[in-house]
């Protein structure tokens, strides 16, 4: 069945396409998985047409009374210096609690979640004037709403008969054990740790966090004497262990992602030195990691990063200092997104660390990504397009592989090159098997309905997925296929669905046949080419979702990948390959795999490399492009890893050993995350110890670095065929 979608130059989209599969169809297939409360206690990011100052952005009565009064909207902490203006904020819209049909979650579509949040506004605003961007998360469990929020925050205690601070680390991760003995002070008494915002605990309505619980220094020391340091009774006195009808909690087990990088990254700190550094936290909820996509996590990170800048203020105000250098450690990435540091979450955590900077050191540590060899990205250039018989038009073709037995929906990405209009090219999209295609988006179409240009994606008249177009920010126009999973938990007798699932089927597994048709007189715009006639980017960028079983979750999830019969594998040796062929014949790279949360000017990116030998872990991501618009016109610019940390030790001994949950307890994790934080701690040291401590910038940060630690030459293993030519354009 062929159904026409059709782009639109004009008008907003309130939702995007995540946003409206997860409210529509999709929700039957992922949110009973995910062990929500039957609740639509919304989270999101809103994006204004212009930085607002903090002072302005209120909840107002439009807000207040949206969907005819049932919805109150309230903002999470918010760093606020002085003439600080801001494009982006996190909210959280929660009903009433006299209207307990407003928040049925499985009650609200699409359409009613856009209705919502057009009232959204602020004090600046008049009218029905709304912002032109929204990210919508995963709702947020009730019981972590502090219903006593905002009050003042407790007083900071300052560490009597110990040195000042002279910097801050941070980390936003999942599964802070905050009890740790590696993050006490090293003659045992007190902690280091002066806030821990666990945004997964239930409130304890002390108003000092709009969601989940706050831990300060006192209170962590307190619950360390109270319990004799029994780490499994303070954390179930802080209700961080799993209880019954409620998701697994991640203290739960003996080992965890935030473990073991914030110990990578403070713990055991230097004697000398311990004083000097104090540490924030901030634990995201559980269920917000489960879905590796990224669409579940904007919203939490951001105000993660707001919680973090205004807690560092209050420990440098405590002590009579100006703002102190900050490090921060966020060991998070998806394989998705524009790849050129113009995604909202990069944007917004982009305006926060330039606004900080500007009064001291602000650094966002991130890894490059585990995805070199996964297959979740590929790139359609000229050289791909075959005349089609019709000597009118010219066509591309792109398998993409769904597994059976996946439980959760797998997601691709299709970017059009920068400058190009959704009437440029047609998309077709096949199921395995199939002669004629699912949906297309088709060239030179008039628009029907503005808002929104999607549709269910129909095989045999079933929904099987969604396939939308939309220009994202207003900035490139993408493509966007949403496959339900090819094995739903709700056919599970077992697992019978909380809610009856509508008219809807698991996506049939195997090959599915994406399609790019053009004028056979057009040509894609490519970048400035380098190497002869290798472009730089350009092309339609392909990138499939990172879908994998994360932590606790037990999702169910199977990664979808490309499957290419050009691409080779494996090298001469029999080991996986670590170049690339060229584009002539390949469209599977593994350049261009870079964290897509990592390619903004501001961030720093670490890869990962095998300590004995100082060759590239063999997944460990590179190569990302990043567009400038100076005056003269866009042109690319390259954003690439930084510098590389150990993730392996030996081909015999795989991983980086740090803490589990429990003191004492060590485990050994593999990947770019555990980069990230040894490279965070040493720019923290150098902070300490350096020359040039007011380093503002990633180039300054690694001058600092350069000046402080001693480095080893990495050993690089081929770059991508078409940058190599550049400087930096290899792995390491």
């Amino acid at each position: 069945m062929a159904v026409a979608v059709r782009g639109t130059r004009t008008g907003t989209n309130q939702l995007g396409p995540y946003e409206r599969w997860m409210f529509d169809a999709g929700k039957y297939y992922d949110l009973p998985a995910l062990m929500l409360s039957d609740q639509v206690n919304l989270s999101g990011v809103a994006e204004f047409a212009s930085a607002i100052p903090c002072a302005q952005i209120t909840q107002i009565s439009g807000a207040t009374e949206a969907g005819a009064g049932r919805f109150r909207v309230h903002l999470p902490t918010l760093y606020r210096p002085q003439r600080f203006a801001s494009r982006f904020v996190p909210f959280l819209m929660c009903p009433k609690q006299a209207d307990a049909a407003a928040g049925a979650l499985f009650s609200h579509d699409a359409k009613a979640v856009a209705d919502l949040l057009a009232s959204f506004r602020t004090g600046s605003e008049s009218g029905s004037k709304s912002p032109g961007n929204f990210r919508i998360n995963f709702p947020v469990r009730g019981t972590t709403i502090d219903r006593c929020y905002p009050s003042d925050p407790a007083p900071y205690t300052r560490r009597d008969g110990r040195a000042a601070p002279s910097a801050i680390v941070a980390i936003i991760d999942l599964g802070i054990p905050f009890a740790h003995a590696n993050f006490r002070h090293s003659d045992g008494h007190g902690t280091r740790i002066d806030y821990c915002w666990s945004q997964t605990a239930p409130a304890d309505n002390s108003g000092r966090v709009l969601f989940g619980r706050e831990f300060t220094n006192d209170q962590i020391d307190d619950m360390v004497e109270r319990h004799g340091g029994d780490e499994d009774a303070i954390y179930r006195d802080a209700k961080l262990l799993t209880r019954r009808g409620e998701p697994p909690m991640p203290l739960d087990r003996m080992h965890s992602h935030g473990a073991h990088v914030l110990d990578a990254f403070a713990g055991n700190w230097p004697m000398e030195t311990e004083s000097q550094v104090r540490i924030i936290a901030v634990d995201l909820p559980a269920s917000s990691t489960w879905d590796t996509s990224g669409y579940g996590t904007d919203m939490f990170m951001l105000a993660a990063m707001h919680y973090i800048l205004e807690r560092a203020k209050r420990i440098s105000d405590a002590y009579g200092l100006a703002e102190l250098p900050l490090v921060i450690n966020l060991s998070y990435g998806i394989s998705g997104g524009t790849h050129d540091g113009g995604s909202l979450i990069e944007d917004a955590f982009d305006e926060l660390v330039t606004e900080r900077s500007q009064r001291a050191p602000t650094a966002l540590v991130m890894p490059s990504g585990n995805m070199f060899q996964d297959r979740l990205n590929a790139l359609i250039t000229e050289q791909h397009f075959g005349a089609d018989a019709n000597g009118t038009t010219k066509t591309a073709t792109l398998q993409w592989f769904a597994p059976p037995d996946d439980r959760t929906s797998s997601y691709i990405e299709l970017w059009y090159p920068k400058g190009t209009d959704c009437s440029d090219i047609s998309v077709g999209v096949y199921p395995p098997n199939a002669c004629s295609p699912a949906n297309t988006v088709q060239r030179g179409a008039a628009m029907i309905q503005a808002d929104p240009s999607s549709q269910n994606l129909l095989v045999d008249g079933r929904i099987v997925g969604q396939f939308s177009i939309d220009k994202y920010r207003d900035r490139r126009w993408r493509v966007m296929v949403i496959l339900a999973p090819t094995e739903p938990s709700w056919q599970d007798p077992a697992n019978p669905p909380r809610h009856a699932p509508p008219d809807l089927h698991a996506a049939p597994p195997g090959n599915w046949t994406l399609k790019f048709i053009v004028p056979i007189n057009s040509r894609l715009p490519d970048p400035t080419p380098v190497s002869g006639s290798l472009p730089v980017g350009g092309g339609i960028q392909c990138r499939i979702q990172r879908d994998t079983s994360y932590g606790q979750g037990n999702t169910g999830a199977r990664q979808s990948y490309f499957v290419d019969p050009m691409n080779a594998r494996y090298g001469d040796n029999g080991g996986l390959a670590e170049a690339d062929q060229p584009l002539a014949a390949v469209k599977v790279r593994r350049f261009g795999s870079l964290n897509g949360m990592a390619s903004a000017a501001s961030t720093l990116v670490v890869a990962g490399h095998m300590a004995s030998t100082l060759r590239p872990a063999f997944y460990s991501s590179a190569g990302a492009m990043r567009l400038s618009a100076p005056a003269s016109g866009w042109h690319p610019v390259d954003k690439q890893v930084q510098l590389s940390a150990p993730t392996e030790r030996s081909q015999w001994a795989p991983g980086i050993v740090a803490a589990g949950t429990r003191s004492g307890i060590t485990v050994a994790l593999r990947g770019t995350s555990s980069a990230a934080p040894q490279a965070a701690r040493a720019l923290a040291m150098a902070f300490l110890t350096g020359t040039n401590q007011t380093a503002t910038d990633v180039s300054g940060f690694m001058a600092l670095l350069q000046s402080t630690v001693p480095a080893a030459q990495a050993i690089e293993t081929g770059g991508d065929p078409a940058t190599e030519a550049r400087s930096g354009q290899l792995r390491l």
